[in-house]
């Protein structure tokens, strides 16, 4: 096993034509994603645990072979569908979204009001439904922004030949990342070709 630690993102990494899991010559790429709790910034603030910038999703494509890309479809367990569905609207930006869309609405639509059937019809201002519109749009992107680590590829015993942490660095220091790669042959030849990064 090779630990290295880089001042490098993983995206920016250099991969050698190698499978990072049994070393063979590598044909085939798979993502690799770890979600990482920012808990707070690198000022010291405290990010709240509704704040959609609170986790920070990292992917990095990873070479492989063939018959080991093969094994990790066979091996893998996804999440389903629904299941990320539940997570995704399992956030409080679900009800402003909601919220936001039946304001707009109500602002250009005539409804029923009461059991004689008499219509009720709100003067459209326009400015007041650009300004729900804005906020709905918002919380939408928010949901979708803050939800991205219930989406990510799941791994898998092939997978976990890569892996990565994110190092601890103070405001002033460019982020670290400490690499931890299963393959000694893989490791020695992904040392090689990041050596200019490593510090």
């Amino acid at each position: 096993m090779t630990t290295v630690e880089l001042a490098v993102p993983p995206k920016r990494l250099v991969f050698p034509p190698i499978c990072a899991n049994c070393g063979s010559p590598a044909t085939e790429h798979l993502t690799i994603a770890k979600v990482f709790d920012r808990a707070t910034t690198r000022r010291g603030r405290r990010r709240s645990p509704g704040d959609p910038t609170r986790h920070a999703v990292v992917r990095v494509d990873v070479t492989f072979c063939s018959p080991c890309v093969n094994r990790h479809r066979e091996t893998v367990v996804e999440t389903s569908a629904a299941w990320q569905m539940f997570k995704t609207f399992f956030s409080g930006y679900v009800v402003g979204a909601a919220a936001c869309i039946l304001a707009v609405y109500l602002y250009f639509q005539p409804y029923v009001l009461g059991s004689g059937d008499q219509t009720l019809t709100i003067t459209p201002r326009p400015r007041e439904a650009a300004m729900f519109a804005v906020v709905g749009a918002w919380c939408v992107f928010a949901v979708w922004f803050g939800s991205r680590r219930f989406r990510i590829p799941q791994g898998s015993e092939v997978t976990a030949s890569f892996d990565f942490e994110r190092l601890k660095t103070s405001f002033w220091q460019a982020n670290r990342y400490k690499y931890i790669l299963r393959n000694d042959s893989f490791g020695s030849a992904f040392v090689e070709a990041n050596r200019e990064a490593r510090n």
